[in-house]
């Protein structure tokens, strides 16, 4: 089920400056390659999500506008195919892409 072969990258997103209070104490962390695709359906994913407290999920996208949670936090999984996210607004500085 877990793969052996994770790979795990961290990053901060600073403040903008203007619209995106991005956090400076707490980094994004994403995690690539967790599951064997070949053994976890996206239902198992759904599953393993809502066990670790990360309920109200859905399937199939993500917003095309920019948008922040001033009081949440977001765990997002990419069962299959590709997203592009872009985190932390449109700031060049301080944003930062990434490809799921």
């Amino acid at each position: 089920m877990v793969s052996n072969n994770i790979k795990i990258e961290t990053f901060f997103v600073h403040d903008d400056g203007q619209y995106f209070p991005n956090n400076n104490h707490l980094s994004v962390i994403v995690y690539r390659q967790v599951f064997d695709s070949k053994t976890v359906s996206a239902s198992k994913w759904e599953q393993l999500f809502k066990e670790n407290n990360f309920g109200k999920s859905w399937r199939d996208g993500i917003f095309s506008f920019h948008h922040y949670h001033s009081t949440a936090h977001e765990a997002l999984g990419c069962y299959g195919g590709r997203a592009q996210v872009r985190l932390g607004g449109d700031n060049e500085q301080v944003r930062k892409d990434i490809e799921l």
